[in-house]
């Protein structure tokens, strides 16, 4: 990768028969900002353009296997040149200074490279367009990550339940107390937060005013739920005819016991519903 401010005063020499054409004196971009359309060389002529195409070895000069390859300005459509050097002055298109250009890379073929300014880099693909000076394209803002959700460790989020609410607040008047914001949550503050540990604290009876009336009534025999007792109560007071077991053998009851709604509750847990209503016999019924 070659340098404009190395190749800018360069001589460029007829190698033919060893003649100074004359010397590098800027560079030229196509209006794609992709290629050194042409160097502008300083001769006795006046400026004259060479292609990059036409240059036959540049290191410490620019050798031409004629003269023939230095063309005039008068044979290229001066609208399709855009120029630029080392010195340039560089903006963006909200036009905030980017400073000067300082150096500008490029291949023996004239494909432009990294362009170097004076506060920061940019390629050619960032160019909007030049002139006097080089105005870049706007960057679109990123949009910011969102933030992570990182746990609290468990030390800052324990929640006390039930009979543990009421050690910790002092009591269940002090679980119904609002919280010093004055802030409780649920039924009548089943909910609030603990003065000292500003933790949340649920009273004992804190499901139920929650719900209201829209909880989920229980049956006092073991908590069964009453949708269940209700789809089965017709075998409430039967008399089992057999055991009744688990599939690993573990008892739930015995053959003559009556079947009560936690008798039920237990068949319906272990997958025993059926085999308990083929058991089960009413008053004065007989196993078959």
């Amino acid at each position: 990768m070659a340098e404009l401010s190395h190749a800018i005063g360069m001589a460029v020499i007829d190698r033919s028969c060893g003649k100074l054409l004359g010397h590098i004196k800027t560079a030229y971009f196509d209006k794609f900002f992709k290629n050194i359309a042409y160097f502008a060389v300083s001769s006795e002529n006046g400026e004259l353009l060479l292609e990059p195409s036409n240059i036959a070895a540049l290191k410490d000069a620019v050798m031409l296997d004629s003269a023939a390859a230095l063309i005039s300005f008068g044979d290229v459509d001066p609208t399709e040149l855009r120029p630029c050097a080392p010195g340039t002055p560089v903006f963006t298109s909200a036009g905030a200074s980017r400073g000067v250009v300082t150096e500008v890379g490029f291949q023996a073929s004239g494909r432009l490279g990294k362009f170097s300014a004076s506060e920061g880099e940019f390629y050619s693909s960032n160019i909007l367009t030049a002139g006097d000076v080089i105005i870049l394209k706007g960057v679109k803002p990123q949009k910011k990550p969102k933030p992570l959700s990182i746990p609290r460790p468990a030390a800052e989020r324990t929640v006390f339940i039930l009979d543990e609410a009421e050690e910790r607040s002092g009591g269940s008047e002090a679980a119904s107390e609002p919280s010093p914001e004055g802030k409780a949550f649920g039924a009548e503050a089943a909910i609030s937060l603990n003065a000292d540990s500003r933790e949340p604290v649920f009273s004992r009876d804190a499901f139920e005013r929650v719900l209201g009336d829209e909880q989920v009534l229980f049956d006092e025999d073991a908590h069964t739920p009453t949708r269940i007792i209700s789809s089965y109560n017709f075998l409430l007071g039967r008399t089992l005819g057999a055991d009744l077991t688990t599939y690993s053998g573990e008892p739930i009851a015995q053959k003559g016991s009556v079947v009560t709604a936690s008798v039920v509750e237990q068949a319906r847990f272990a997958g025993k519903l059926v085999e308990l209503t083929l058991n089960s016999l009413r008053e004065g019924e007989e196993r078959p």
